[in-house]
């Protein structure tokens, strides 16, 4: 049978992200997905190799037979460093030290105001783009629903774990190959009552998902169009995305 442990899965030492394969490993390193032992008779025989790692949610029950071991608490949290540097550098970004008055904030704000002068509604909001979601939050603010979009599900995860479980954690490089482990809660900002108002979404900016349109406000986030595959197909076409008389 399969074996749920109390243990989250999480990078081992020298993980590194495959372009190839992103949204494997690292969507799992969200302190819901534990290490799973055994197998069964459907399984395929590579669990069983000394190098595999496999992991599922607790409540994740597709096999006949499923065996419980209850022992001491573990740091459910533990999942959280993802050892990712780019997810880092933008969680560090948009939480760390100084976050308060920075870019995400700041345009957050710059954006509503524009919103009000120009009659804009602030009814559902899009942050395409939206890397580890502090702006999301901050539109939230004024804004009755937002949903952060971005092309990877590794970028889009502290915004996750932030919204379901009012926290994340990163870690920044200190001296040579030392790293600082840091966090953040929801009540450091002030937004953990908004939390309930703001969603994140896996999706490709120019094949946006069908369910993604409807916005009054949409926002193209720093860099974006750079890291597109068509630039100009995503400016051509995100006007079927927005209301009339709505805000890009």
């Amino acid at each position: 049978v399969w074996q749920h442990t109390e243990t989250p899965t999480g990078p081992l030492d020298g993980f590194k992200v495959h372009g190839l394969y992103d949204d494997f490993s690292m969507p799992t390193f969200d302190g819901d997905h534990t290490i799973q032992k055994g197998g069964c008779w459907m399984a395929t025989g590579n669990e069983a190799t000394r190098d595999a790692r496999f992991a599922f949610r607790r409540h994740f029950y597709q096999m006949i037979g499923i065996r419980y071991i209850v022992g001491e608490d573990v740091d459910e949290y533990a999942g959280f460093y993802a050892a990712d540097p780019i997810v880092d550098q933008y969680t560090e970004f948009h939480y760390g030290k100084g976050s308060n008055d920075g870019f995400a904030v700041n345009l957050a704000n710059a954006v509503l105001k524009i919103a009000e002068k120009n009659n804009v509604k602030t009814g559902l909001c899009a942050d395409i783009g939206c890397r580890s979601g502090r702006t999301s939050f901050e539109l939230a603010r004024s804004v009755d629903e937002v949903q952060g979009v971005d092309i990877s599900a590794r970028y889009i995860m502290p915004g996750c774990q932030m919204r379901e479980c009012q926290q994340t954690k990163w870690e920044v490089p200190s001296e040579g190959d030392l790293h600082e482990k840091r966090s953040a809660q929801a009540t450091d900002f002030g937004i953990e009552e908004l939390i309930g108002k703001t969603t994140f979404w896996q999706s490709d900016p120019c094949n946006l998902h069908a369910h993604l349109k409807g916005y009054d406000i949409v926002i193209v986030n720093i860099n974006l169009l750079e890291r597109l595959s068509d630039p100009a197909k995503f400016l051509s076409g995100i006007h079927e995305r927005m209301q009339s008389n709505a805000l890009l």
